[in-house]
């Protein structure tokens, strides 16, 4: 999973989970995975305090790759809000 800045259509501040699944769906994925996933990150967002919307985009481990080889995906240094969040969460259970 990477997560990235994103603005909505409004203008809005969000994030855009992106999610690699194993195995593709012939005629899309299901509605059921799709719904659950978007609601369990967000829900994971709204834990860890952040106030934006998380946009979640799911995708084939090859639809990925071959994501990262045309759009070359931000680098290291542009970590998130929800990345950050998530460091801390691991730091505070040592």
């Amino acid at each position: 999973m990477s997560v990235e800045p994103y603005l909505d259509a409004d203008g809005e501040s969000a994030l855009k989970a992106l999610i690699v699944v194993e195995g593709a769906y012939e005629g899309g994925w299901p509605a059921e995975l799709t719904h659950s996933l978007r609601r369990q990150v967000n829900q994971l967002a709204a834990e860890k305090g952040l106030n934006e919307y998380v946009y979640v985009t799911l995708f084939t481990e090859q639809e990925f790759k071959d994501r990262e080889s045309t759009d070359d995906l931000a680098e290291s240094d542009s970590t998130t809000d929800i990345d950050r969040a998530l460091s801390e969460d691991r730091q505070d259970r040592q």
